[in-house]
């Protein structure tokens, strides 16, 4: 499997932790897996970015035009980060594509929510059930279970899952 998923928002959505959770769900399955991150004043709410790369990659940054799947935690992050996105790229986009904010009660949850509607669609290319353990054993312990159960809302209001892109 060769995936390219870039992950976007502003800093304190938990786009940092969504490439973790993404990297060790790959990892888990034996899957090759590089991630970066960039801040851009992270902590005053500034642009973040993460690059996770499934596959066999030489280098960890995903290059403009060639991510499979552009997750978003704020609609003028998916914007600035839409190049990314190659031929027959899939964004997925909290709130304009999926109310994460809503399925996960909380805005502490909508990470976790937007990444279940994205397994729950086969955006990812990974098995739920691995995104969900490492949900779990990445999440801090006074948010494991919220954090399960908004990865759970987001797989279930996802629907049908589609084939990846």
């Amino acid at each position: 499997m060769r995936r390219q998923i870039l992950c976007a928002g502003r800093g304190g959505q938990g786009v940092v932790w969504l490439g973790r959770v993404l990297g060790e769900a790959a990892r888990r399955t034996g899957a090759p897996v590089l991630t970066a991150e960039t801040h851009g004043m992270a902590m005053r709410g500034g642009s973040v970015v993460c690059h996770v790369k499934i596959g066999p990659f030489s280098s960890p940054l995903i290059r403009a035009g060639r991510a499979d799947v552009l997750l978003a935690l704020d609609p003028d992050e998916a914007d600035r980060n839409r190049h990314f996105l190659g031929p027959g790229g899939a964004a997925l986009v909290h709130p304009t594509d999926v109310d994460a904010l809503a399925l996960a009660g909380s805005p502490r949850g909508a990470n976790a929510a937007l990444l279940g509607a994205a397994c729950g669609r086969g955006l990812t290319g990974l098995d739920p059930a691995a995104v969900e353990a490492a949900v779990a054993d990445l999440s801090p312990p006074g948010a494991r279970q919220a954090n399960l159960r908004a990865f759970r809302a987001g797989v279930g209001a996802a629907g049908q899952p589609c084939d990846p892109p």
